[in-house]
């Protein structure tokens, strides 16, 4: 749903003036008007399935160690993310003008510096906090088999 509507943006007639990308303002109506709304209603005909237990390929999909390790790194890049951006565009000291590429650099800036300073408050913080909160609740029974001995075989018997 989501590529479908994607390429029928790319499909579109467009006029280039002065390497700028002009979409005709009925699209620029129709999609500010609709587009936000549309995203969210094909996301959503996609994701409420896949967390109600159906569409099995799309969970397995999902399910791959990398989305696992994106997954892990999302939330520090979201915190990040808003300072990212208004570092980013205070520190820019060229009058800014509408383009096409000017505004896809900015956006991978962006996205780039806030995966790597994201990657890095994942490591350096949330990873052991989260490795020491699971190590404090590890049941008796756990902590004898993580050192090779179980309950039965344990030299402390209660």
């Amino acid at each position: 749903c989501l590529i479908s509507l994607f390429l029928f943006l790319i499909i579109l007639p467009r006029t280039v003036q002065q390497y700028t990308v002009i979409w005709p303002q009925s699209v620029v109506y129709g999609w500010v008007a609709a587009g936000r709304m549309l995203v969210c209603v094909c996301l959503w005909l996609v994701l409420v399935p896949a967390m109600a237990g159906y569409m099995k390929g799309i969970k397995n999909f999902l399910s791959w160690g990398i989305f696992k390790m994106v997954s892990n790194v999302i939330y520090p890049m979201m915190l990040v993310n808003f300072i990212v951006i208004l570092y980013i565009y205070s520190s820019d000291t060229q009058f800014a003008e509408f383009s096409m590429s000017r505004n896809l650099f900015m956006t991978f800036t962006v996205l780039m510096v806030s995966l790597v300073i994201g990657t890095l408050l994942h490591l350096v913080f949330e990873r052991p906090l989260v490795l020491i909160a699971k190590g404090m609740f590890v049941s008796k029974r756990n902590r004898f088999s993580l050192q090779g001995l179980d309950v039965a075989n344990s030299l402390v018997k209660a």
